[in-house]
């Protein structure tokens, strides 16, 4: 990359995103209206994922993973017409006349809640996949890129998205808790699977850029912090009730409906130390409605190298949201299941108070 190359790319990196309320819902909803069709598709044309992989395979490329980058890439302009137009295909589609193939809906899923997960799931990693690439070349619209002082992009939701996937699959492992007592994975165990290589990831990728002196953007995450130590330690979090341990132990004697009341004080303890860490980390450089300012941010440049907490700010004080998202998302997936669930047992909701 030659001189001015490299001059237009800073300057295009530069650009600091903001993407409305309204089109990150129609991204995020976007993959799993296709996702929907892509089902709809297999059954009335009878395409069995197992019996016709290749098939299969091109049928989500061009049913998924195509229309996905060309909404966030050359057709970024139409963004809510396209998706309310997929859904009023979606929605056509089932409310066809004679349509009474939907029985066989059974042969690719097996309950709505495990399809919501695999969907959404699926819906992170390909939209976490196409920004991770596309971000940077100048045919993705700039507005899709981080924010750094106010509003919010398509890229500041990535990590987020993780954390409510990770709550979901947790509501379903304290779910069955409930249900089978004493039939849970032990802390230790998912500590080893699952905390362990996100930390040491985490601490590769931050002596590797430190050793290769590779340009990052310390506002987003600070000049240590990165995504895997967010996503270990909010995963540590996680397993002090979804693992066998002494205190999941405790929690499950009381009835579900306290322990989904519980996770929302919880959450909204984090939601608190997050407003307020801040403000205790240097509280003379927040003005008097506790506003994230340019004054802090340039505060908080010029004083990286005084203090390891001030050194990995952004990502310290984010952990804390990212825990009470984490919570409120958990008690909210516990309700979800309490009423869509198949394997409701009565017993789960009769615990001693």
């Amino acid at each position: 990359m030659n001189k001015s190359n490299n001059n237009e790319y800073d300057e295009l990196t530069k650009r600091i995103g903001f993407t409305s309320m309204i089109e990150l819902i129609c991204i995020c909803l976007f993959p799993l209206i296709l996702q929907c069709l892509r089902s709809l598709v297999c059954i009335h044309f009878n395409i069995l994922s197992k019996n016709r992989f290749y098939l299969s395979l091109i049928i989500d490329y061009f049913i998924i993973l195509l229309p996905i980058i060309l909404l966030l890439t050359l057709l970024s302009s139409y963004i809510i017409i396209i998706v309310i137009s997929c859904i009023v295909i979606f929605l056509l589609w089932l409310l066809l006349p004679n349509y009474n193939q939907m029985n066989s809906f059974g042969n690719f899923h097996f309950f709505p809640t495990d399809i919501l997960i695999a969907y959404l799931r699926t819906t992170i990693y390909i939209l976490s996949c196409i920004m991770i690439y596309a971000i940077d070349l100048p045919i993705c619209p700039r507005r899709f890129a981080k924010s750094e002082l106010n509003g919010v992009g398509l890229m500041d939701v990535g990590t987020g998205l993780f954390i409510c996937a990770s709550s979901i699959s947790g509501s379903k492992l304290i779910w069955y808790m409930n249900i089978y007592r004493g039939n849970s994975k032990r802390f230790l165990d998912c500590t080893l699977n699952s905390v362990v290589p996100c930390l040491l990831l985490g601490l590769l990728r931050t002596l590797l850029i430190q050793m290769s002196n590779y340009h990052q953007n310390i506002v987003e995450y600070g000049v240590h912090w990165n995504f895997f130590y967010t996503i270990a330690l909010i995963r540590a979090i996680s397993l002090v009730v979804t693992t066998e341990n002494p205190i999941s132990s405790y929690l499950i004697t009381f009835s579900l409906k306290k322990q989904i009341l519980f996770y929302y004080v919880v959450s909204s303890i984090f939601l608190i130390f997050s407003e307020f860490l801040p403000i205790i980390i240097c509280p003379e450089y927040f003005q008097t409605r506790w506003q994230f300012n340019p004054r802090t941010l340039h505060y908080i440049n010029d004083n990286r190298s005084k203090s390891l907490w001030i050194a990995n700010f952004e990502g310290v004080t984010s952990l804390f949201g990212y825990a009470s998202i984490y919570f409120f998302n958990l008690s909210s997936s516990l309700i979800f299941r309490s009423y869509l669930s198949t394997d409701t047992n009565n017993d789960s909701n009769n615990g001693c108070s």
